[in-house]
């Protein structure tokens, strides 16, 4: 990426880089100050398990809105698996908090279904401190989790979601209405997205990695079966 934005600049290739930047983001070193959450009784982030921190545990999420045009209210509610990042992506019709609460209870709640053992598939939730995020304690209660927040400015400490979007920025660039793209595009959108190979995971998908650790937690308690058996 530095050639790109150095050497590289004439031949323009930076509208090829992801989030298509026409010069690096250099760190200033400068500490933000971590400002009180705007969310009713929110828990922050710092109260996180150490095991959704580092990613040796399957169940922990990051949720945010993908916004279009500020004329419009269709939004993307994009939900990111932290270990394995599986993704989930759900249109909805407004930034409304009843909204974003209905859609992440409903995509959680199906992914819950997968699992029959007594560790859960879906453990927390992580979000910022947008309004949409107001419902927290109906989606924890619904699902039975509990939900953290990062601090106000401080997006990166839910980086893996923000990343992810960077990706899907890719297929709907910033400023596109969301109103272009069918169920059946997004979905197509989300399957892509889970079934491309990740290098943080040993070049193994989403998907896969996903799909172990429900297996691994569904078939627990079990005794190993054999499915070929003499008559």
């Amino acid at each position: 990426m530095e050639w790109v934005l150095d050497k590289g600049k004439k031949y323009q290739l930076q509208e090829y880089l992801i989030r298509r930047h026409k010069k690096r983001r250099l760190k200033t070193g400068r500490t933000v100050r971590k400002a009180a959450s705007r969310i009713p009784d929110a828990v922050m982030i710092d109260k996180r398990s150490t095991k959704a921190n580092n990613r040796s545990q399957v169940g922990h999420f990051e949720t945010d809105l993908m916004e279009g045009p500020r004329s419009t209210k269709t939004a993307l509610s994009v939900t990111v698996e932290r270990k394995t990042r599986y993704t989930i992506i759900s249109k909805i019709q407004n930034k409304k908090a009843e909204t974003k609460a209905k859609v992440l209870t409903m995509r959680l709640k199906t992914l819950q279904f997968l699992s029959k053992s007594n560790k859960p598939i879906v453990r927390s939730i992580t979000s910022d401190n947008g309004s949409e995020n107001t419902n927290h304690k109906q989606v924890s209660q619904t699902l039975g989790i509990d939900m953290y927040f990062c601090y106000p400015y401080h997006s990166w400490e839910k980086g893996t979601v923000e990343n992810r979007i960077g990706v899907i920025r890719r297929y709907i660039p910033k400023g596109t209405t969301v109103n272009k793209y069918s169920e059946d595009q997004l979905q197509h959108l989300e399957q892509k997205l889970n079934t491309t190979p990740m290098k943080c995971l040993n070049y193994q998908t989403p998907e896969e990695v996903f799909l172990k650790e429900v297996n691994r937690y569904k078939f627990k308690h079990y005794k190993k079966y054999t499915c070929c058996t003499s008559t």
